[in-house]
């Protein structure tokens, strides 16, 4: 289901997701938290058509996706990771904060 979903969201003309390098570099722990933060935005962008290209707002999305997932999973197949730990600690205010200094 995975490899169908990445396929989609990657070749979906409707939705456009903007990977950096600080997205990956906190699913390296966890692999498998890459998809849900793809998902996460593509979820966004479907249920806001016109805020789906707002780069600021789909990471928010990716972001809440992995800490969601990343609680719900914890001691269950998922490695402890200092970095996602830190976002779940975040407020909804620092989060952002923290993401649009990312996007600078």
């Amino acid at each position: 289901m995975n490899a169908f979903l990445l396929m989609w969201m990657t070749g979906t003309p409707s939705i456009t997701i903007a990977v950096h390098d600080f997205q990956t570099e906190m699913t390296t722990k966890n692999p498998s938290l890459l998809i849900t933060f793809l998902g996460g935005w593509s979820k966004f962008a479907i249920e806001n058509p016109s805020d789906k290209d707002n780069e600021l707002m789909g990471n928010i999305a990716g972001f809440q996706s992995i800490i969601n997932v990343y609680n719900l999973n914890k001691g269950d197949g998922m490695t402890k990771d200092r970095k996602i730990e830190k976002l779940v600690k975040m407020d909804a205010k620092e989060l952002e904060e923290w993401i649009g200094k990312k996007l600078k």
